[in-house]
Order: structure tokens, then sequence, then C-alpha cells
């Protein structure tokens, strides 16, 4: 029996109001045919706006722990919502799928990014990705693009909703169990010039330069990983909507911004004006999204680890070349759940907690982690290509690491890999790697297959008798 075909609308509408969030009101709708009826009116409508109100800023604080003598002082979060991009992006999807002729957002890919994305109110300076919405993007609201002929409706952004968070638990275990069968090696010994010796080769006496170690990835999420997870699905469907718009004849934008839209090969920056800009480090978690849903799809996902990084203008340039195909001009979806079953539960997740610090007045998160990466995938560009120039990792791109999970992780797993030195580690602490060393490089290149490694050295081989010529 639905009790709640018998209550008033606004009886109804004041219960669901109370909901704490989106898992109550889809059992509810799961259970009620009055109540997924309810959702798609407007009284519904303004329950699932305000539920992606507050997931957005829900997080309420434990007891206040002192480390020591230290100035900072460590603050477990007992409950956190999600970064406040994911809801935006959200927004900006439902607002993709009501997009129609009569009803283009702007002329064009460069001035929707400025308007919607990353807004500069200096014309000359360079657009920056923040670690929340800037107070000056349009204020979306979920009654202004949901219900329209092509639009979604709200039960439908609530199973997407769903969709997404299932695929993002799924896309952690994946690369857990991938990293987790990873063998690593640090060095033997710790030369100051390791270019001079073969890669991967032994020392006098034969005794190899690596040391094999049994990496410890841990166990379960962090919120700083799901976070980053969710932000990256989030951004592939974003992609997807924008692509389906321009297939579906509904976006008329020029030529090139739709190819820049499709175009998953690249991963620098679509048009001109972010070329300078931090915008490609919050594109990263796209890319882990993007291999997921390729294993789901049976894709392989087989592309070169070297190519032309570009280093002397910019080593961010390892990142570049993702070796994605172009996304199909086609309808696209997001593919089912790998585990999803017929009783479409809402999905279960054990996060770990993230520490926030209290210095003075401020009590934050870092959602700076969250729109940047760990320490570990920031310093990616400097490890494989330090300052003082390139040496036994030239030529090799993020790619095999981005494989690896590199692109999700948070400090805290990178760490424990010995992938980095821990950054929250006090400075008399002993440091495993030198700044930008080649031992860490050694350690990271280590994580290649045996075909990747021999591809790495034809490639240097390459360009050796190059630079000789």
């Amino acid at each position: 029996m639905d009790v709640f075909a018998k209550i008033p609308t606004e009886l109804v509408a004041a219960i669901l109001a109370d909901l704490p969030d989106f898992k109550s009101l889809h059992n509810i709708v799961r259970a009620s045919p009055g109540v997924y009826r309810f959702l798609n009116s407007p009284l519904g409508v303004a329950i699932l706006d305000g539920l992606l109100d507050s997931w957005g800023f829900s997080a309420s604080y434990g007891s206040l722990t002192t480390d020591g003598d230290s100035r900072k002082r460590h603050v477990m979060i007992t409950d956190l919502g999600v970064t406040c991009w994911v809801p935006y992006i959200l927004r900006l999807i439902a607002l993709a799928r009501d997009f129609s002729t009569e009803n283009q957002p702007a002329d064009g890919l460069k001035s929707s990014i400025l308007e919607l994305i990353a807004p500069s109110k200096n014309l000359e300076g360079v657009p920056a990705t923040r670690t929340t919405p800037p107070h000056c993007v349009p204020r979306i609201r979920l009654k202004d693009v949901l219900g329209g002929r092509r639009a979604f409706s709200a039960h439908e952004m609530l199973f997407l909703i769903r969709r997404l968070l299932a695929l993002s638990g799924e896309c952690f275990d994946f690369f857990l169990e991938r990293i987790k069968s990873a063998s690593p090696h640090h060095l033997a010994e710790k030369p100051s010039f390791l270019a001079q010796r073969p890669l991967w080769g032994h020392l006098p006496g034969s005794q190899p330069w690596g040391q094999p170690y049994e990496i410890n990835a841990g166990e379960e999420v962090s919120w700083y990983e799901t976070q980053r997870i969710i932000l990256g699905f989030c951004t592939l469907q974003l992609r997807y909507e924008l692509s389906n718009a321009v297939y579906e004849g509904r976006l008329d934008w020029p030529a090139d911004d739709v190819k820049a839209i499709r175009h998953m090969g690249k991963g620098d920056p679509c048009v001109p004006i972010l070329e300078k800009s931090n915008i490609q480090l919050s594109w990263e978690p796209m890319w882990a999204a993007a291999i997921y849903v390729a294993f789901l799809k049976g894709v392989p996902n087989e592309s070169s680890c070297v190519g032309g990084t570009h280093i002397e203008h910019n080593r961010l340039g390892v990142f570049f070349d993702t070796g994605f195909q172009p996304l199909k001009e086609e309808h696209l979806r997001l593919p089912r759940p790998k585990g999803e079953n017929s009783s479409l539960e809402w999905p279960k997740t054990v996060v770990r907690q993230p520490k926030a610090f209290y210095s003075g007045k401020v009590l934050y998160p870092h959602d700076e982690i969250v729109m940047s990466g760990s320490k570990g995938s920031r310093w990616a560009a400097d490890i494989l290509c330090p300052p003082r120039g390139r040496r036994m990792t030239e030529g090799l791109l993020f790619r095999p690491f981005r494989r690896l999970g590199f692109g999700i992780w948070d400090d805290e797993r990178m760490a424990h890999m010995e992938m980095i030195d821990d950054p929250s580690a006090e400075g008399n602490n002993p440091r495993r790697f030198r700044l930008w060393g080649e031992d860490q490089a050694f350690t990271w290149t280590s994580l290649l297959s045996g075909e990747e490694k021999q591809e790495l050295r034809a490639y240097q081989e390459v360009l050796r008798l190059e630079k000789k010529k």
C-alpha cells in the first residue's frame, strides 16, 4: 500500500523536505509510485534542488585534538558531503540537456567556459579553476532546466546521481586492484648520474639496481579520492551531454569547438585563452573515469607510454597526450555499473575521512586537493621531467601511471605505496627520495610493464641518435 498516495501534496512536500540525503529520497521514490510522480512536479523539483544545495555543504566536525606542540591542530571530519563543484556540474549537465535551437547558452565553447566555469574579471587575465565555483557564475536552478521536451525529468536526475556514485565506487576498486598487482622497486644504491648507466641495468657483480618491495596500497577509499572520482564522472557526463546536444542538432557551435569537445586524445587546454591556466589539473579525474568506462565497454586501453613531452615549453606536456580516441558522433551515455542488480540499491561506500587543520580561526578541508590532485599527481611533471633536464624518463608520458590510478590517489596512499615522501611528516624525518631525484623516477618507472620498458628504451635510443645528427 502506497501511504503517500492518500496524503495531501503539501504534506508530502513537507515530509520530503526533511529528508537528510539523496539516498533517503531514492528509497522512498522506489517504494512509492505516488512520490515517483510527485518528484516531477514543481514541488518535487524544489526538493531535489534543496538536496543538491545541501549536498555540497553538509559538514559536521568531531572533537578537536592537538598534535603535540604542532601549530596545526588536526580535526577529524565526521560527516562531509561533496565538493561544491559536483552539484554545480550536475546543474550544468541538466542545463546542457535542456539546450535547443532557441535556447543556446553562448556562441561557442570559449565563451561558455568563461561564463560558466572559469570567469575572469580581467579579460586579459588567465582564467583559473578554483576550489569552489566562483560567486559570479550563473545561479542555475533545476526548476528552470528540468521537465522540457529534451530535458531531464527529476527522477532521471536522481537516478543519474545514483549511477555516478555507483560507477565511482567501482572505479576506485578497479584502480586499487591494478596498483596492488604492481611490483615496484627502489634503487639499491643512489648514483649521482643515473643517466650514464643502462636503464634497469646491473651494478658490478651482476647485482640488480632495483630492490623489490611489496606495495602497500591500502584499502578503503578516502574522501579526497571519492571526490576526485565523482568529479571525473560528472565532467565526463557533461562532455557527453555537450556532444549529444551537437549530435541531436540542439547546439550550433563552430566545427572547431565540436572537435574540441569530442577530442579526448589531448588533455591540453581546448581554447587558446586557457593555455596557461591550471584547468587541465582538474581534468585528470575525467581521464580516470574514461579509463574505467572503456574497461566496462570492453575497449582496450593500450596506448603508447612514450611521446613528445615538449618540456622545453611546458613540463605539463607529460599529461597532455592522453591517447584516448575521440568521442563518437552518436548518442553517448555512461554504461551501467558492473555490479548493478535489479534492486537498484543506493551505493554503499565506507570512506576514510580526511583531516582538516585548525590554525587561528580557520577550519577547512583541503578542497584544493580535490581539484588539483595529490602532491604525487601534481609533482609528476617534475619527477618525470626534472628541472635540471631529462634523464632516465625522457619521453615518458603520464599515461602508464594514469592507468594505475595516479590521477586519483591521495597523498596518504601515495606515501604508503612509497611513491612520494609523506608530505605531512615532520621536517626532521628522514626522506626516502631526493627532491625530483632519479631515485624517485626509478621507483615510478619500475611500475612499467616489460613491454613498456622496452618501448621506452627504444624511444630514448631514437632520441639519442637524432641528437647526434
